[in-house]
């Protein structure tokens, strides 16, 4: 039981740090959505470029410069909030934390592993007396797809040089990035509950000696 505190502790200390750079990301994607929509392509002209031009490529850099950190800060608090997960159920789990970070980077198993991997863990982190809540079910739904919607029309954007697709990859990327959010912050509570009712329950296996009865006697 101290292990799987520790092991809850240790990956709800990421949630801030996970917050802060997914409130960052959606600045940043807001920033892109204002100026698409602000300044018509090749408005505003000048020697090096136009002015939307030159904001989207200060955009970008700031986006490759948020993309590591955050990326880095997320996946440890998958790897962490999984291993809790594992030690908060005694029923074994298909996915280690190894696996669960991997499954983000495999070919084809990246489009629908991840979202596997997040519903088995909430699942697992949810006390036995309750229920994973309709909303956030809603939610894994809306983080992934949203997620998938914003890399296909990101990549398809970028390769055209499309302005306005990359403005709707933006704005389903922040969509992505607040229903992160709320599960970053739903899972510790999900996980604290569950270490409570653990705790709470007779531990299994220790020898308990109960008084004998006055009148049995050994020959």
């Amino acid at each position: 039981m101290q292990a799987a505190a520790h092991l809850f502790r240790s990956a709800r200390a990421l949630v801030p740090a996970v917050v802060t750079l997914l409130i960052l990301n959606i600045l940043l994607g807001l920033c892109v959505v204002v100026v698409a929509l602000a300044f018509p392509p090749m408005t505003f002209v000048s020697p090096s470029g136009s002015v939307e031009q030159q904001t989207l490529v200060v955009t970008d850099w700031l986006d490759l410069m948020l993309a590591f950190p955050t990326a880095a800060c997320f996946l440890t608090w998958v790897f962490r909030s999984v291993k809790a997960a594992v030690a908060l159920d005694r029923k074994p789990f298909a996915y280690s934390p190894v696996y669960a970070v991997v499954t983000f980077f495999i070919p084809i198993m990246n489009i629908y592993k991840p979202l596997q991997m997040m519903r088995d863990t909430f699942w697992r982190s949810t006390p036995d007396a309750e229920r994973l809540s309709v909303i956030l079910r809603i939610v894994l739904w809306v983080w992934w797809l949203c997620w998938l919607i914003s890399s296909f029309v990101g990549f398809y954007a970028s390769y055209t040089n499309d302005t306005e697709g990359r403005a709707g990859a933006s704005a389903f990327s922040i969509v992505s990035a607040a229903a992160l959010i709320v599960l970053v912050r739903a899972l510790p509570g999900l996980q604290q509950a569950r270490l409570a009712e653990l705790a709470s329950r007779p531990p299994v296996g220790d020898y308990v000696e109960y008084p004998r009865h006055p009148e049995s006697t050994t020959l």
